[in-house]
């Protein structure tokens, strides 16, 4: 079951945040063979979605933890107000997971 995690995220900014995979006991778990994709959309079934950069980098695959991020180019693009997104991890077999999923603010950008 997906842990639910809400997130903000600043128009026209650089955005980046770390996510630790663990078991049920909180033991992180070894992730170097799994990819990793982010998608966030305003509603479940929108047509229109923003892919959210998801990487797995060694040596942080053996700690479990991947990375979720948006340029401030990607960000600026993104309209203000409430979208929903999920992560999900797919192994060598094609099993697919949902790590997390919840619902992102965007806060509109003043500054331009």
């Amino acid at each position: 079951m997906a842990q639910t995690v809400n997130l903000v995220i600043e128009q026209g900014t650089t955005w980046v945040t770390q996510i630790t995979v663990k078991d049920a006991d909180s033991t992180t778990i070894n992730i170097t063979d799994y990819t990793c994709e982010s998608q966030m959309r305003s509603s479940y079934d929108a047509d229109t979605s923003y892919d959210i950069t998801c990487t797995i980098a060694e040596p942080d695959s053996t700690s479990g933890i991947l990375t979720l991020n948006l340029t401030d180019i990607e960000t600026s693009a993104i309209p203000d107000g409430r979208f929903y997104y999920d992560v999900e991890l797919t192994d060598t077999t094609a099993n697919k997971i949902r790590l997390v999923e919840g619902v992102v603010t965007v806060t509109p950008e003043i500054t331009k």
